[in-house]
């Protein structure tokens, strides 16, 4: 795995701001996947997801994005940088299941200088080949210096990090 491009800059060059949200470019693919089987903790009594269950799914895509990109979330929050949720927003179009696959998308869709926004798509796979799609998320993340809880602009590696999945 690639060293996590961290860097210790304090006066990074803030980006502007991206209006696009919840919609990756036409033509491209979302930069991660997630690959998640709804468990039957996750359930209520009819099998159905519980709504916070959604919440996992999005964290472990999000985490899962930074780790494969090569700025595993450890490594922020041991660099003194945290990215607690400032926003989210959830739409929720269809149930899932107890034991139903599904693939959540998640991607970079906007970037300022002291905060990122992911976006996401949660789908299930039927059995005819087609897809259903269960929910449409965003959440956003304020960047935080841990030793002082306040805000702070993000470091320039980590900008830049994030910069690169920008869809």
């Amino acid at each position: 795995m690639p060293p996590s491009p961290l860097g210790a800059s304090p006066d990074p060059v803030p980006s502007d701001p991206d209006p696009r949200l919840n919609e990756p470019a036409k033509g491209a693919e979302p930069a991660f996947v997630l690959e998640v089987e709804v468990r039957y903790s996750e359930t209520d009594q009819m099998g159905v997801a519980h709504h916070g269950s959604y919440l996992i799914y999005l964290e472990e895509a999000r985490t899962g994005l930074m780790r494969a990109h090569g700025t595993p979330y450890g490594d922020v929050e041991r660099a003194g940088i945290g990215l607690p949720v400032r926003n989210i927003s959830l739409k929720y179009r269809a149930p899932a299941f107890y034991e139903d696959r599904l693939q959540v998308h998640c991607w970079v869709s906007a970037l300022r200088s002291a905060s990122v926004t992911f976006s996401y798509e949660i789908y299930r796979g039927e059995q005819d080949g087609s897809c259903t799609h269960l929910l449409s998320a965003t959440v956003e993340l304020a960047c935080v210096d841990l030793s002082t809880k306040r805000p702070r602009v993000m470091p320039d590696a980590l900008h830049e990090a994030f910069a690169a999945r920008l869809i």
